[in-house]
């Protein structure tokens, strides 16, 4: 069974590998896979835009994990996820939104079963602070064990979404979105997709179409090397969203972009 881990934790700290001691310590055939421990600290919108870009590419059945939880600790609830028979373990903070948004069928579960998570020890002190190695990993942990999804808990159907999955339409010829990642490149993903393209009656690869960020309208080109290295551009990544990029460069650098900062797209001509 395939595990998969993302959080913002980072490699320095002893985080990640204690989540692992504890995964491995319930199930050691557990397949553990990091997709990434570099989400920006605390960035919720980050981390739901990198698990809906990777689980994917997973095999059905695998669980994935996500712990980008600045309300650790607090009143917010851990979650299992049930979705088209792969799994998602953490917080209801809204981190799995593009999950509930991409499929058919889904089974949320408040985990309330004590019996599934760390139990203290003289060698493992537990706390407040740390629900990815005492809750998430040996949840997930006994999941890939085949323990029932019920058995975690009672099922609830009020789970917390983010508005970030849908760009709106604003005047006529107009899509409004905004950055919802900025990759180590310094490219900016934003929550415009292909299929939101065609909400101006036009397709990704004609040149009419225009993208508008920081008060620069950039041009939409299909690969990078198309792109210029003195100036940013945009292009339809391999996720299906609308990225900006400035080839060899960094656009986030360029552009003074943030997480959040609107991008728009318009057909050519149109005045901002």
């Amino acid at each position: 069974m395939i595990i998969t881990l993302t959080t913002d934790f980072g490699y320095r700290d002893y985080f990640v590998g204690s989540m692992k001691g504890i995964i491995l310590g319930i199930n050691p055939q557990a397949q553990v896979v990091d997709i990434s421990h570099e989400v920006e600290p605390y960035s919720v919108e980050s981390a739901a835009y990198l698990i809906k870009s990777s689980y994917p590419y997973f095999p059905q059945g695998t669980i994935h994990v996500v712990v980008v939880d600045p309300e650790v600790g607090s009143t917010r609830r851990p979650i299992l996820v049930e979705a088209d028979n792969n799994f998602y373990v953490g917080p209801d903070n809204g981190v799995f939104s593009y999950i509930y948004g991409e499929t058919k069928k889904i089974r949320m579960i408040h985990i309330t079963s004590e019996e599934y998570v760390l139990k203290p020890s003289r060698q493992m002190m537990l706390g407040p602070t740390f629900h990815g190695r005492d809750v998430f990993a040996p949840v997930a942990a006994w999941l890939s064990k085949g323990i029932s999804p019920v058995k975690f808990g009672q099922e609830i159907q009020d789970s917390i979404r983010l508005p970030l999955a849908e760009p709106r339409s604003g005047e006529e010829g107009v899509l409004e979105g905004k950055v919802i990642y900025i990759d180590r490149f310094g490219n900016l993903i934003s929550n415009i997709t292909q299929s939101h393209v065609s909400l101006l009656g036009s397709s990704p690869g004609e040149v009419e179409l225009q993208i508008h960020v920081g008060g620069q309208r950039l041009p939409l080109k299909r690969y990078y090397a198309e792109g210029n290295c003195k100036e940013p551009c945009a292009l339809i990544n391999s996720c299906g969203h609308i990225e900006i990029f400035m080839y060899l460069g960094k656009a986030q650098q360029q552009l003074q972009a943030s997480v959040g900062d609107p991008v728009l797209l318009t057909r050519s001509g149109k005045k901002r």
